[in-house]
């Protein structure tokens, strides 16, 4: 219900803290919030919920679709094009000025309907995540939107829950709870409604549960004492607010290339205005008509459309691979990125608790298969073992269990219960049917005993099946598998075996069984005399794409960095098994965060390190360090607590099916399909993008400098204007626009994934871009423009040392011939800017259609411009003859051959001895990192 915000501030209570309520009685936290165990009144509830406001995480403020949609005709390059229209209305050239404002509206359209898709998909996965919660009433249970619960209400919760608020709980019964979008924590915690004494950090909370979370097993009720904001969810969602972020990658970049292109029209203009009133006494308003035809002449009018295509080009390829980009620049961004800061728990694992191990004092068995697929055996580790006991063990735990198997509706196996139940489940469903069991009573687990007891009548005996933590059930246990005395030998084998499974990284359980127990008793008293069993060891296994995908990074030069909140055994345990590093590593905790200095953290990062039992901070502050450090930072995260790293990162990555609205809100690429290697995907389709921007910079700025030669030809000479303005104009967007697009759907070259990634000091125009351009390609292509000029005089009789002629039909064809030498040379060079490396000899001619439609309308435009009447009239064209074409026709291929050259001089030079073979492969990860690499060339 909408609720006026003034009221809003008028609150009866401040809402108390977690610790506050967790140490004190329930009657206590009741009185902090005033209610009663029973609940509130549904009036009071809608008092307190005017009052306190509605029960939402508050998210970022999303920015008004007027502020999206201004944005995208206020960035420098769209400012430098409104400059550049403004001018040509001063210089009396109408047509261009409305035509450069065509691009501009067009372009901005464009992009602001990329990002109001992507805007709309992320509202429908937040309301797809809104839910409903049980709550007391006016003394009766009733169902409400969880927004409309408030301070004081008493809710129910039970097992597939999520937990609407932060409450304390006040009565449980087997109550666990899955914290780990809040805290990285992979095991659920067990909860009960007794007061805790004291308590550390919020995962030391054993009677409160917070708002996010989800409730794995058992059944509670809890009084809310914090809604909305005051969460610790809505905390963490502050935090990511007040996190502000600088320009991306792209942006800087592009930022720089408009004020370089800028710089170096205005001079251009400038110098040559100056020279022609100058030195050739030209009239001073006809000069600057002339300089401003210049300055527009040389603002690469199709950057901005070429550059807003290239990038959703990008965009699109991704959304096919289940990948949603919120900023067209972030795709790019990601091409950049150095550094991987990734969460564990879903991520680079399953979320699939899987049971690994099942060891007996006879012998250790694997269980083979992954995920929640039934399908797997056991497998002696060391030959030796009875199968048949580690079948039993298994079977024991899941009669011991109350977790669920079964398909959904896409015929994929599911879970519910407690994950480590499901595992056991799965695991005894793997090695055949379970018997027929009938439940009379049961024993809950709870974090005092450690351990869980059913009560089961199977094949018609009734037997006492128990699990729990190793050193809770092996003292109770007085025989072994087989029946023999349990020696105190034995037993101290099996809790070295549990203690080597912890340090791995596993959950252990132990379980037992007792036979001959009457039919009525209490479970919980009949938990002595137990017949070991053996130990199931089980871990959230690593996913096998997420391995391959690491191994790519670490190709790539990229290196990846676990940040979780998880047991640090765990962490190090899943960065070996996912190749994250390749031996042990450095493992730092949150609380070894805080006791160092900015130095010593800088220094840490340098090495193989796993952070374990992190906090949001904790994540915020290390993310922060490796940009203070000069690194391209991506994040990958799901829960809430990763929320504000996500946001200072320069691209955060979260996840479409499992992640929080906050998280995914912070981000600025969302992974539909919860996918770690859908980011190698991303990397290469970034590092494409800025190569691809590179290759139809390259090609914009060739034909600048063609343009421009012309006209200083014409100042250092005296003869006669070998291009006209608007013929400039023609170029930029009659006829060169549609093959740099082409440019910009190139698909990333062979071996992109085997170079490191650019240092953040790397430039589009970079000095082999510049180089290539400024010295190669456009000189080439300005010598091909004034060779067509001097052609046509020298075929008209024309002998070096007369003048010419700078009117009629000779000039006409003459400048026509400049212009067409241009665009065919600009044919050639599209096609040599296709790789700044690899021979056109590798390169398939169809792999690129837009391209190859692109130069067919160039080649229709070209003849267009030059035969159709209503068009040589505007621009001052004269058809070119048979001769004419002979001589472009020889042209063609001499720029494409310049470059070819260059091309095998650059790869014989690398093929040097001296260069060296290729990029490191050695063993450390954090080696590779710290040492110096090259940009790539191009």
């Amino acid at each position: 219900m909408p609720v006026p915000r003034a009221v809003r501030r008028i609150r009866p209570f401040a809402p108390p803290s977690p610790e506050a309520v967790a140490q004190a009685p329930v009657q206590v936290v009741c009185e902090m919030v005033r209610s009663i165990p029973e609940g509130l009144s549904a009036a009071e509830a809608s008092r307190r919920l005017a009052a306190f406001g509605p029960n939402e995480v508050p998210l970022r403020p999303a920015r008004s679709l007027a502020a999206t949609f201004f944005e995208q005709f206020t960035h420098l390059l769209a400012i430098l094009l409104w400059v550049a229209a403004l001018l040509a209305f001063v210089g009396r050239m109408p047509e261009l000025g409305w035509a450069i404002i065509a691009v501009i509206v067009v372009n901005g359209v464009f992009s602001f309907a990329q990002e109001y898709r992507a805007a709309r998909l992320l509202q429908a996965l937040r309301r797809r995540s809104a839910g409903r919660a049980r709550v007391r009433r006016d003394g009766a249970v009733v169902e409400v939107d969880a927004r409309e619960l408030t301070p004081g209400d008493v809710v129910l919760l039970r097992e597939g829950d999520r937990v609407p608020a932060d409450a304390r709980v006040i009565e449980a019964t087997g109550l666990e709870v899955d914290e780990s979008s809040l805290t990285g924590e992979s095991v659920a915690v067990s909860k009960t409604a007794e007061p805790v004494a004291d308590a550390a950090s919020l995962t030391e909370l054993r009677n409160v549960v917070f708002a996010g979370t989800l409730v794995v097993h058992g059944d509670a009720e809890a009084i809310i004492f914090a809604t909305g904001a005051d969460t610790q969810f809505g905390a963490i969602s502050g935090l990511t607010a007040g996190i502000e972020t600088g320009a991306g990658p792209l942006e800087r970049e592009i930022e720089s290339l408009a004020r370089t292109t800028a710089t170096v029209a205005v001079v251009s203009g400038l110098v040559i205005w100056g020279v022609s009133t100058g030195l050739l006494r030209r009239d001073v308003g006809e000069g600057f008509v002339f300089a401003v035809g210049i300055i527009v002449a040389l603002v690469p009018e199709g950057l901005l459309p070429t550059l807003s295509l290239s990038l959703a080009i990008g965009v699109q390829r991704m959304a096919g691979r289940n990948v949603l980009v919120r900023r067209l620049a972030s795709i790019e961004a990601l091409g950049a990125t150095q550094v991987i800061c990734t969460d564990k728990t879903g991520t680079l694992t399953r979320n699939e608790m899987t049971v690994q191990r099942v060891w007996l004092p006879s012998g250790e068995f694997a269980v083979t298969g992954t995920g929640y697929e039934p399908e797997g055996t056991l497998v002696p580790l060391d030959g030796s073992g009875d199968r048949d006991a580690a079948a039993e063990a298994v079977r024991a735990a899941a009669l011991a269990s109350n977790a669920t198997l079964s398909r959904d509706e896409g015929g994929a196996w599911v879970g519910s219960g407690d994950p480590t139940e499901v595992a056991i489940v799965v695991a005894a469903r793997k090695l055949g049917p379970l018997p027929r069991a009938e439940r009379l009573a049961e024993a809950p687990f709870d974090a005092f005993r450690r351990m869980m007891s059913t009560l089961d009548r199977v094949n018609g005996a009734v037997v006492l099946h128990v699990k729990g933590a190793p050193d809770s059930v092996l003292p109770r246990c007085v025989s072994g598998p087989d029946g023999a005395p349990l020696s105190e030998r034995d037993r101290e084998a099996a809790l070295r075996q549990a203690d080597r499974y912890a340090e791995d990284g596993m959950r252990v359980l132990a379980v037992a069984r007792r036979d001959g127990v009457p039919p009525h008793a209490d479970p919980q008293a009949l938990e002595e005399r137990l017949r070991f069993l053996g130990l199931l060891a089980m871990i959230d296994p690593v996913r096998p794409e997420a391995v391959e995908a690491i191994r790519k990074c670490r190709e790539a030069g990229i290196r990846v960095v676990i940040i979780t909140g998880d047991h640090p055994a765990t962490a190090a345990y899943v960065a070996r098994e996912a190749g994250v590093v390749r031996a042990r590593p450095h493992v730092v905790t949150g609380r070894d965060l805080e006791a160092m200095t900015p130095e010593a953290l800088r220094a840490t990062l340098l090495r193989d390190v796993v952070f374990a039992r992190t906090t949001p901070t904790d994540k915020l502050m290390i993310v922060s360090a490796l940009q203070e450090a000069g690194f391209t930072v991506a994040v990958i995260g799901d829960g809430v607590n990763d929320a504000p790293s996500l946001r200072r990162a320069d691209v955060g990555v979260a996840m479409g099916r499992t992640g929080t609205d906050v998280a995914r809100e912070a981000a600025d690429i969302v992974l539909m399909d919860d996918n770690f290697a859908t980011i190698v995907d991303a990397i290469e389709e970034g590092r494409a993008i800025f190569a691809n921007i590179r290759k139809f910079v390259t090609y914009v700025f060739t034909s600048n400098v063609a343009e421009l030669v012309p006209f200083a030809a014409m100042v250092l000479t005296g003869i006669p204007l070998p291009l006209k303005v608007l013929q400039v104009i023609a170029v930029d967007l009659g006829t060169d626009l549609l093959p740099a697009l082409g440019l910009g759907a190139e698909r990333p070259e062979p071996g992109t994934m085997r170079e490191p990634p650019r240092p953040r000091s790397a430039r589009i125009l970079s000095r082999a871009v510049l180089l290539r351009t400024f010295l190669l390609l456009g000189p080439v292509e300005a010598a091909l423009g004034l060779a067509g000029y001097f052609f046509v005089y020298w075929a008209h009789g024309w002998r070096f040392g007369e003048p010419l002629a700078d009117a009629g039909h000779v000039y006409a064809l003459a400048t026509t011939m400049t212009f067409a030498a241009i665009v065919v040379g600009q044919i050639g060079n599209v096609f040599a800017c296709r790789s700044p490396r690899e021979s056109l000899l590798r390169i398939s001619v169809t792999g690129n259609p837009l391209l190859l439609a692109g130069v067919a309308v160039e080649v229709a435009a070209l003849l267009a411009l030059l035969y159709l009447p209503p068009l040589q009239d505007v621009f001052e064209f004269a058809g070119p003859g048979w001769r004419e074409w002979l001589f472009l026709a020889a042209i063609l291929p001499l720029l494409p051959l310049a470059d070819e050259l260059r091309k095998a001089a650059a790869r014989a030079f690398a093929r040097s001895p001296s260069r060296g073979t290729g990029p490191d492969t050695g063993t450390s990860q954090a080696s590779q990192w710290r040492r110096p690499r090259r940009a790539p060339a191009g």
